[in-house]
């Protein structure tokens, strides 16, 4: 039973969390599924299991901000 739950805990949690996750959150945003796959992919290999809350964040943050910085001025000149 105990190896059951290690491999239900490996494989199939931890692939809802992995997955399913950064699909529903690039549904609810106007942010690419790939960069939220990334995010939390990416980001528990470097700040750990706050990482995966943290990556997505940071990595839509950066997102949005690049997109305003290579929006075209609006400002009348």
């Amino acid at each position: 039973m105990a190896i059951f739950l290690l491999v239900w805990g490996l494989i199939v949690v931890n692939m809802v969390d992995n997955i399913v996750r950064p699909l529903l959150v690039s549904k609810g945003t106007h942010f690419p599924a790939i960069l939220a796959f990334l995010g939390a992919f990416g980001a528990p290999v470097e700040w750990g299991s706050v990482g995966v809350f943290l990556g997505p964040v940071v990595v839509a943050v950066c997102y949005e901000m690049i997109l305003k910085w290579i929006e075209p001025d609006t400002l009348p000149r």
